[in-house]
């Protein structure tokens, strides 16, 4: 009998080998994402400023486009500076506050 349950829902499953949405989704339709990051962008052509403050409103709700966009665009590449190390056989007290302050 339950050999027979099974058997009735797999009759009602998808066919092997057969597309469930056969033409897809619309040539140049797009998700929430993709709409917000084009329609900021196209904002920023007009007025930067207001492209600006909805990107923060934005990374204030937490939405993961915004803060994608803020660190891969916006943030230099480089935004650390080297380290210097500092030991007593560095040399003179005068060349360790040079290395520090240049």
């Amino acid at each position: 009998m339950a050999n027979n349950v099974i058997m009735a829902e797999n009759s009602t499953s998808f066919k092997k080998g057969k597309v469930a949405n056969p033409k897809g989704r619309a040539k140049g339709s797009m998700n929430s994402r993709t709409r917000s990051y084009v329609n900021l962008k196209k904002l920023a052509v007009k007025d930067y400023e207001e492209a600006y403050q909805e990107l923060r409103e934005a990374m204030k709700l937490g939405e993961g486009w915004a803060h994608n966009l803020f660190f891969k665009e916006l943030v230099p590449k480089r935004v650390y500076t080297d380290t210097i190390s500092i030991t007593p056989e560095s040399g003179t007290l005068e060349a360790r506050v040079a290395a520090i302050t240049m």
